[in-house]
């Protein structure tokens, strides 16, 4: 609900302040690999480079672009509040929403109830009407660009120490990985 509210709000608060964010930009993805090679066998990513490739071709050609969080990990969210906004940014809400999704360790049969509810939010503030179908393009998008900030996560935390909690959202993401 708090990455819908700032989808719909976010870029007026911004103009009216006189801010305007930078653009997401997409890591490059031997940048992400040399990151965490040390840390994974590298099979596990080399299937992954002609992927992660295109869904950065596709996201650098989208148009509508609005206000994200850039950095929406469980503890980023409090109360239903957003926090933590120096990483905001000017993209695609997917990216925002999946790394929530990945992040919290959330099962992908589930991701469809979340956009249903970030959809609801926008649809009830607008009033833009969603169809079934805008429903399961989304979901659909979400769980492809994922791979993009699960992966930039995972080489995140390996460039800090590694606690107990670490070492778990470590293990999701590389889990997420595997399935993608």
């Amino acid at each position: 609900s708090a990455l819908a509210m700032l989808s719909c709000y976010g870029m007026e608060v911004m103009i009216t302040n006189n801010v305007v964010p930078p653009s997401y930009q997409v890591r490059e993805f031997e940048d992400i690999l040399e990151d965490i090679a040390q840390k994974e066998k590298p099979y596990l990513f080399t299937h992954l480079k002609h992927q992660y490739q295109d869904i950065a071709d596709e996201l650098n050609e989208l148009s509508a672009r609005i206000l994200m969080h850039g950095d929406t990990k469980p503890d980023n969210i409090k109360s239903g509040h957003l926090i933590d906004l120096e990483a905001l940014k000017i993209g695609d809400p997917a990216i925002s929403i999946s790394l929530y999704l990945v992040d919290s360790g959330i099962e992908q049969e589930q991701w469809s109830r979340y956009v249903q509810t970030y959809m609801d939010v926008v649809q009830h503030e607008i009033g833009r009407e969603y169809t079934p179908e805008e429903l399961v393009e989304l979901t659909g998008f979400v769980k492809k660009v994922a791979l993009l900030p699960a992966l930039k996560e995972l080489s995140g935390l390996y460039s800090r120490p590694m606690g107990e909690k670490e070492e778990k959202q470590a293990l999701t993401i590389r889990r997420f990985l595997r399935s993608a």
